[in-house]
């Protein structure tokens, strides 16, 4: 689960990079992207055994909890991204398992 969750916030935080340097337009572009980036989450989820349903809802789980926590996320280097994941894994983990 780790792996799948830091893949795809690598992921967003590549595409959402261009973000302004205000919450409005980083919510502009995070909105714009959301479906690319939900479906790339969907599609690691599936390839290990996981729903399409229950991938969907885990994605959107995790993809909103990373905007919430902080949306300058999407402007993280990976090296960046790497600390923020680390000190925010347990609030994506506990609401993971939540999700059924």
């Amino acid at each position: 689960m780790k792996r799948f969750t830091w893949a795809l916030l690598v992921s967003v935080a590549f595409v959402l990079a261009a973000c302004g340097s205000n919450q409005a337009s980083c919510q502009k572009i995070f909105e714009e992207n959301y479906e690319t980036n939900l479906q790339r989450f969907v599609d690691q989820q599936i390839e290990t055994g996981v729903s399409p349903e229950l991938a969907r809802k885990r994605g959107e789980y995790v993809l909103n909890k990373a905007f919430e926590i902080d949306s300058t996320f999407v402007k993280l280097s990976p090296t960046q991204m790497d600390v923020w994941l680390g000190a925010h894994m347990s609030d994506f983990i506990d609401g993971l398992r939540d999700i059924r």
